[in-house]
């Protein structure tokens, strides 16, 4: 699992994946307000299990939260808390590796 995670987040390569947005065990929730952009990643698995990601938000400045948990199933838990001031252009990409295989990725703001 490690030398998988480790390729694909070195790669940047995701797999497509058979799941809807839905059915994904790690979601990515962003907002901004007042001058700020606050990123909130939380975990709520269908079945209990292990992922791996990988959360980056570049602006004025960069900032990374790399993580490996177990989620359990039905219970939502928050894997990752950050801000950053918005007074500039943003991007926060997400990259995730669930147990079973599946990898996905999100991004919000000014990602080039």
């Amino acid at each position: 699992m490690k030398i998988v995670s480790a390729l694909i987040f070195s790669l940047g390569a995701t797999m497509p994946v058979s799941q809807t947005d839905d059915h994904r065990a790690v979601k990515l929730s962003v907002e901004e307000k007042a001058g700020a952009v606050e990123v909130i990643l939380t975990g709520e698995s269908q079945v209990d299990q292990q992922v791996a990601y990988e959360l980056l938000m570049k602006g004025r400045s960069t900032s990374r939260h790399k993580g490996k948990t177990s989620l359990r199933a039905n219970h939502s838990a928050v894997l990752s808390t950050m801000r950053m001031d918005a007074s500039e252009e943003w991007c926060v990409t997400v990259k995730v590796v669930e147990s079973e295989g599946s990898t996905y990725e999100y991004s919000e703001g000014n990602c080039v």
